[in-house]
């Protein structure tokens, strides 16, 4: 599930939510005994999903020690919106930056959020930039509009309204809200948008995970 803020703001990647148990829960019983990390994320989304937050925080966080790139991108969500943990963007951050580095697209997603909203870390649209580059190109739809968003402002990169079309217009065609592509299109001159299309299917034909979601 993504939580939009804004048309033309950032948004903020929680797709764990609210996510099924396609496994069924292992019993609980010997929770002492080692587990693999797998394991682990099934109780947390068994727990999550039943309203135990906390619960399903301890669960995560096992598998997340444990180097699982998802638990690692659910604990920097738990951390970021305060649910079964006290909030505190700083350990968000953290934990997204593990997961992230493993090439987690979510985490990556989330990491752009928080370096361009300036939260748990110092504003930096070139890192913002960077790392919804990551997820965009793994085929991440909020990661194509958010750069988007960011090539029609001129953050972190020259302002270009072209360039930004074909991001907007990418993510639309991933399922993303197309409201952007349309904002965007009343700016534009008719063979701009012609460029902006031509633009597209350059890029994805250069590289076809961009549609990927």
């Amino acid at each position: 599930m993504k939580v939009i803020l804004s048309v033309i703001s950032l948004c903020f990647y929680c797709s764990f939510l609210a996510a099924a148990d396609p496994k069924g829960s292992p019993p609980e019983e010997n929770v002492n005994s080692k587990k693999h990390a797998s394991d682990y994320i099934t109780l947390g989304y068994t727990e999550y999903n039943k309203g135990n937050h906390a619960k399903a925080f301890e669960w995560f966080m096992k598998a997340a020690e444990q180097g699982d790139a998802t638990a690692q991108d659910n604990i920097g969500l738990m951390y970021y919106v305060g649910e079964g943990v006290l909030q505190d963007y700083k350990q968000a951050f953290k934990w997204f930056m593990k997961a992230a580095e493993q090439g987690d697209a979510e985490a990556q997603y989330n990491l752009g959020v928080m370096y361009k909203d300036g939260t748990g870390v110092l504003q930096d649209y070139k890192q913002a930039l960077k790392w919804n580059t990551k997820a965009a190109e793994q085929g991440d739809a909020g990661a194509q509009n958010n750069l988007g968003v960011m090539h029609a402002l001129g953050q972190g990169v020259l302002k270009d309204t072209v360039t930004a079309y074909s991001w907007a217009n990418i993510a639309a065609a991933n399922g993303f809200s197309s409201k952007l592509r349309e904002l965007l299109t009343k700016q534009m001159t008719p063979e701009q948008i012609a460029e902006g299309q031509k633009l597209s299917r350059e890029m994805v034909k250069a590289n076809p995970k961009l549609l990927g979601n």
